[in-house]
C-alpha cells in the first residue's frame, strides 16, 4: 500500500491510520533562502516536496507537509532569505511532533534538507526521544554514495552541481542555466568544505554578498560550487538514490522496538 500525505485525508482517516503504527515523516525545507541567481529561493522546499511525494509512492508511511521556514543564519544578508532563531525553530518542529505523539503516533523521521538546521534539529530529536518516549530519527547525507560517483565539481556545498541538478530534475521550469555560476568560497585548508576531504574544524560565519567581508566567506553569486556542471540526468539519479535511502530508513525505523516506557496516548484511560 502507498503512503499517505497527511493533509489529503480527514481526521477520521488519520485516526484509523494510527492503528498501523506507521512512521511519520516531518520534512524540513526552506521556501525563502537564496540559492544563487539561477535557482529559486524555494529550492530546498521543492526538493523536500519531491522527496516526500516520491517516498509516499514507495512505502507505507505518513508524510506531513513541508516545514518551510527554519534556521539559516548564513543567508540573512541576501534579499528574500528568511531565518528563524534556532530555539524558535526547534520548538516549532518539536511541537509538531509533540502534537502527534500526544495522539498516539510513536515513530518520527525528520527529513532535513538543510545544513545549519542540523544542530537545532539534532538537539530537538534527542530531547523529544527522552521526553516523549518515542522513536525519533533524522536524515543525514541522503544519496551520498551515488553522488560520489556522479560528482564532477572539485568543491561545493550550496547551490552548486548537486542542488542545481536536483532542481533540473524536480522543477526545471524554475532553473535558469544561462545564469548558473561557478564559484567556490576559499577558506584556510583546515576549514575547507565541500571537498573530498572533510574539514578538520568548522569556521562559522555568514555567506557575505559582494566584494566586502571576511575573505574566506565571500561569494558574489551566493553559491559554493560549480552549477555549470549540473544536468537533469544527474539530478534524476541523485533523487532516486535519496528516495532509496529514505525507503531503507523508514523500513528500518518501522521495525525498531518502541521504548518500554512509551506513555499512553491521550485517549487511553486506566486499565
Amino acid at each position: 500500500m502507498r503512503g499517505v500525505l497527511l493533509e489529503t485525508v480527514s481526521w477520521t482517516s488519520a485516526q484509523s491510520l494510527m492503528a498501523e503504527d506507521l512512521v511519520v515523516v516531518v520534512p524540513v525545507g526552506a521556501a525563502t533562502k537564496e540559492h544563487g541567481p539561477h535557482l529559486p529561493l524555494g529550492t530546498d522546499f521543492f526538493v523536500a516536496e519531491a522527496l516526500r511525494r516520491e517516498l509516499a509512492q514507495r512505502v507505507r508511511v505518513i508524510c506531513l507537509p513541508v516545514v518551510n521556514y527554519g534556521y539559516y543564519p548564513a543567508f540573512v544578508d541576501w534579499p528574500g532569505s528568511v531565518s528563524v532563531g534556532p530555539e524558535t525553530f526547534a520548538h516549532y518542529v518539536g511541537d509538531i511532533v509533540r502534537s502527534l505523539a500526544r495522539q498516539g503516533w510513536r515513530r518520527f523521521l525528520v527529513l532535513n534538507t538543510g545544513v545549519s538546521t542540523t544542530g537545532p534539529l539534532d538537539h530537538m530529536c534527542r530531547e523529544l526521544a527522552s521526553e516523549l518516549g518515542v522513536r525519533v530519527a533524522m536524515t543525514r547525507e541522503l544519496g551520498a554514495a551515488i553522488w560520489a560517483h556522479l560528482r564532477e565539481e572539485q568543491a561545493g556545498t550550496h547551490a552548486g552541481e548537486s542542488e542545481t541538478s536536483l532542481m533540473l530534475a524536480v522543477r526545471p521550469d524554475l532553473v535558469d542555466m544561462a545564469l548558473a555560476p561557478c564559484e567556490v568560497m576559499t577558506k584556510p585548508a583546515p576549514f575547507e568544505t565541500g571537498r573530498s576531504r572533510p574539514p578538520l574544524a568548522t569556521l562559522y560565519g555568514p555567506m557575505v554578498p559582494g566584494p566586502h567581508g571576511p575573505p574566506d566567506m565571500i561569494t558574489a553569486s551566493g553559491i559554493h560550487g560549480d552549477a555549470t556542471l549540473a544536468t537533469p540526468e544527474k539530478g534524476r539519479a541523485l533523487l532516486a538514490a535519496m528516495v532509496d535511502d529514505l525507503v531503507e530508513v523508514v523500513e528500518e525505523l518501522a521495525r525498531v522496538p518502541l521504548p518500554a516506557d512509551t506513555p499512553p496516548s491521550a485517549g487511553d484511560g486506566p486499565t
